[in-house]
């Protein structure tokens, strides 16, 4: 959900409510909102909590252990290499080339390797 507050009552109802949920993948930039509303909740059951891409407030989030993880998709390095691959078609005339970019999975233990793409941004 790219709605802040959809994620939020999506994420809170599953967690909150059935306490079954043993794991819960967030895809959303939302995914910060949603888990600081879930730590100020203090409730007593938490799954395991996944997120995707990398802020500056992951870093508390996976040392809080609130979230175990954060898939890193590097839109710096996505970016870049579409940016190659446009040159490459237009300067040297080559055809459309598949490239594999494989995100990086960051946990506490190695977020430390990472830097976090959107340092200035504010969540």
């Amino acid at each position: 959900h790219e709605d802040k507050e959809e994620l939020i009552r999506a994420a809170t109802d599953e967690i909150l409510n059935e306490n079954k949920t043993k794991g819960i993948y967030m895809t959303s930039a939302s995914s910060v909102y949603a888990c600081r509303y879930l730590s100020a909740s203090k409730a007593a059951f938490f799954p395991q909590i996944v997120t995707t891409d990398f802020f500056t407030q992951s870093r508390s989030l996976l040392n809080d252990g609130l979230i175990c993880a954060t898939i890193y998709q590097n839109p710096y390095k996505q970016g870049r290499k579409v940016a190659e691959l446009i040159y490459d078609m237009i300067n040297k005339k080559t055809g459309p080339v598949k490239r594999l970019l494989i995100p990086q999975a960051v946990f506490r233990s190695n977020m430390q390797l990472f830097n976090t793409p959107y340092e200035d941004e504010e969540l």
